[in-house]
């Protein structure tokens, strides 16, 4: 496991060049209140990244332009506390076909979730404290309810469907 927690006010993106070793299985990125992005190609040699925990990042906006698609081993990913966070189509949450797990909370702003149908892998899915997202995930009528009726376990707001 691997921490960024605090102590990097000054960082805005992750880095072009990715210094972590491939092998790291956990990543937490925490406390970075000047975190904008994540710029993918950074990420990209994470080869063997099963858990990504991005929290208390209130200004992280955007995964960058190719998003998180190259992170095939990512098995759980939890976003919380990314108060401009408006969508996460540009993610290619689709695309995490060993994605598991997914929990997003204290995300006020964000309101989009995807344009197409989440992996099949995908058996929890977590949405607490994020007003706009809640309406388009509501059972039978949001928006994205086409793309996560597939998914057995969603919460949201502690509410079971």
């Amino acid at each position: 496991m691997f921490t960024i927690k605090g102590g990097c006010q000054d960082m805005e993106s992750f880095p072009d060049e990715c210094l972590l070793p491939s092998t790291i299985t956990t990543l937490r990125i925490k406390r970075l209140p000047n975190l904008r992005s994540l710029d993918s190609k950074g990420l990209q040699q994470l080869t063997s990244l099963s858990d990504l925990d991005i929290g208390k990042c209130p200004e992280f906006q955007s995964f960058g332009e190719e998003g998180l698609q190259h992170l095939t081993s990512l098995k759980s990913l939890s976003i919380s506390g990314c108060h401009e966070l408006e969508s996460l189509t540009e993610a290619g949450l689709q695309r995490l076909i060993s994605l598991e797990n997914l929990q997003i909370s204290d995300c006020p702003k964000l309101q989009y979730l995807t344009k197409e149908r989440l992996p099949n892998s995908l058996s929890h899915l977590s949405v607490d404290k994020c007003s706009l997202l809640e309406r388009c995930c509501q059972f039978g009528k949001g928006q994205d309810w086409q793309h996560i009726a597939h998914i057995p376990h969603i919460i949201i707001n502690d509410e079971l469907y």
